[in-house]
């Protein structure tokens, strides 16, 4: 009876035992399971969430970027033509200084602007090119000034004028020594003065 007892005791010992050990290894696991994931799983989802933060940041600042990049479009192509402009006008206004008359000075230098401007390949949509022949002389002088309206019409987007005018005046000093309509230099022709006014006295 007695060691019955006691086997009996002991089963019922083991039983729960048993039970305290498969319980201790279910809150174990279930202390596993609310433990954080592991440290790449966190580093997807960290990279995941910058990725995405990136794509909201260039959709929201593409448009100004736009924006900037057409601005500075129209600033270089202002740039741009006022040097073409600026070095059509020396070139017109020499030209006009080698010419015979003023009639030929006036036609050299507008032929001559738009060549210089057409071999820098700037697009006017208007070009005015106006010579000025009142010291059109020996010792004297020929100013020409040229107007390109630049177009600024294709940059959209922009609260800008559909062209803007570039304006540049160039001086050229007629040759003092060139040839007279006559056919003799200034020189030889007040030489011939001379001449004859000593041979006269």
């Amino acid at each position: 009876m007695t060691s019955r007892a006691g086997s009996a005791h002991v089963g019922t010992r083991s039983t729960s035992g048993d039970r305290q050990v498969r319980g201790r290894r279910t809150g174990g696991r279930k202390s596993r399971g609310c433990q954080p994931r592991g440290w790449r799983s966190y580093v997807r989802e960290r990279v995941c969430d910058e990725q995405g933060a990136v794509a909201t940041e260039l959709v929201l600042l593409t448009p100004l970027l736009i924006l900037l990049l057409l601005f500075v479009v129209a600033l270089g192509r202002l740039a741009g033509a006022r040097i073409n402009v600026d070095g059509a006008a020396a070139q017109a206004a020499r030209a006009a200084s080698i010419a015979a008359t003023p009639g030929q000075a006036t036609a050299a230098a507008e032929q001559t602007a738009i060549g210089a401007l057409g071999s820098d390949h700037v697009t006017c949509a208007s070009l005015k090119v106006t010579t000025d022949t009142a010291r059109f002389a020996p010792g004297g002088s020929v100013s020409v000034s040229i107007t390109c309206s630049v177009a600024l019409s294709d940059l959209t987007g922009l609260a800008l004028p559909a062209s803007e005018q570039v304006t540049a005046t160039a001086i050229s000093v007629v040759d003092t020594y060139r040839s007279a309509p006559g056919g003799f230099t200034n020189s030889e022709e007040s030489s011939g003065l001379s001449s004859s006014v000593g041979g006269g006295t």
